[in-house]
């Protein structure tokens, strides 16, 4: 965790973002658009999600929400939400975001369940699906069909990868368990 915080800031750096990133900073104290935006996100489908926390609100369910264009306020109503997790308890409930958090954490298992992390194929997995999940905490991927995509052919690899490896310990008499 540490290398990639230190790769992040060096990215940062190296392409000349550190006021912009400063700035982000400073400004969530004074209202910055964006986060003050997704805060408002967070409360309305947490609101939701009260309403129906098993099943949800349903998927393709709208809200209403306030942007400021920079002269005046519009309104409009979008499906949206920019944060995974909250958009699963407003559209699914806790059964939908235990489902698609299961899809998200399947690859994860089958590295630990060989006890294989330390490889090339379990490391780049685990640190994929990790910088996929954090990622789509503050952005709204998680929805796009290609996000998605990449999530399951990691899957495959995991799931190959497990079966690979637990061939391997069967034939050599080792237990898998």
């Amino acid at each position: 965790i540490l290398i990639i915080g230190v790769t992040n800031l060096a990215t940062i750096h190296f392409f000349g973002m550190s006021d912009v990133y400063h700035n982000r900073l400073a400004g969530l104290a004074s209202r910055d658009v964006n986060v003050s935006t997704r805060v408002d996100e967070y409360k309305i489908a947490w609101t939701m999600f009260l309403e129906s926390p098993v099943f949800g609100k349903g998927f393709g369910v709208t809200h209403l929400m306030h942007f400021n264009n920079g002269t005046d306020v519009v309104e409009k109503e979008v499906s949206y939400m920019h944060n995974w997790i909250f958009y699963f308890l407003r559209s699914g409930g806790l059964f939908g975001l235990l489902v698609y958090s299961a899809f998200l954490i399947m690859p994860l298992y089958f590295i630990v369940k060989v006890r294989n992390l330390n490889t090339p194929v379990g490391l780049w997995i685990f640190l994929t699906i990790g910088c996929l999940m954090c990622y789509a905490l503050f952005f709204a991927v998680f929805r796009l069909l290609p996000f998605n995509f990449i999530i399951g052919c990691i899957g495959g690899v995991a799931m190959a990868h497990y079966a690979r490896m637990r061939l391997y310990r069967d034939i050599d008499g080792i237990s898998n368990e």
